[in-house]
């Protein structure tokens, strides 16, 4: 089964094709790599998948869901069950909230019963493994901290396709490696499909079932790992 399929899809901005025509299928429970150069389209792709940006022409299928069908069907970004760490992810932390308080406030948004909410707070901090860093604020955990609570905010609402966009940018090499291998285990635990854009494949090429290469808003190369 796909979790994923891009029918002929397409994006403009500024009357520009800047992506596509895609065509792709992602199995059910893949991790898939996104690289090339900067400008080829990679960020566009997660943020048309995500609903973020509106394609002029294709379709956009999350399993058997029609999430966008051209100009014509468009399903807002917070119905599509998917899960997004953009770039320096820790940085889009709110800054006055504590990792209780930004989780607390994803669920409420989610209509997460009240009476639930504290144990799926716990959940998702054993998760990523925060525990005992609840009370603290951006400002008061680490670049590696703050990235897991970026990623924890993103499986809050339990997508089942997580989109990653260049989440280790930011990190040290050590840190790159023991943050990718954490999403791995947890991609691999939730069943997750996860599509991960990133300039340096070699980060989380070993958890990857296969790479795509996008080159001009297109696919130019497509290859199982």
């Amino acid at each position: 089964m796909n979790a994923l399929s891009l029918e002929n899809l397409r994006v403009e901005l500024g009357g520009k094709c800047v992506l596509g025509p895609i065509d792709l299928r992602i199995p059910a429970g893949t991790w898939t790599l996104f690289v090339g150069p900067s400008g080829s389209g990679k960020t566009t792709l997660l943020r048309a998948i995500a609903g973020l940006v509106a394609p002029v022409a294709g379709r956009v299928l999350l399993a058997d869901l029609v999430a966008s069908d051209g100009p014509r069907i468009s399903i807002p970004p917070e119905r599509r069950a998917i899960g997004l760490v953009f770039q320096g992810g820790g940085a889009g932390l709110w800054p006055h909230m504590s990792v209780r308080a930004t989780l607390e406030f994803v669920l409420a948004a989610h209509k997460v019963p009240r009476a639930d909410r504290a144990r799926r707070i716990a959940e998702l901090v054993e998760l990523v493994e925060l525990r005992g860093l609840e009370g603290r604020r951006p400002g008061e955990l680490s670049g590696g901290e703050a990235q897991r609570v970026a990623l924890a905010r993103a499986l809050a609402h339990d997508p089942k396709l997580l989109l990653l966009d260049e989440p280790l940018g930011p990190l040290d090499a050590r840190l790159r490696h023991d943050l990718a291998a954490r999403i791995h285990d947890v991609h691999t635990r939730r069943g997750l499909t996860t599509l991960h854009v990133t300039h340096d494949p070699d980060e989380a090429l070993p958890f990857a079932d296969r790479t795509v290469r996008l080159e001009g808003g297109r696919i130019a190369v497509e290859k199982l790992d």
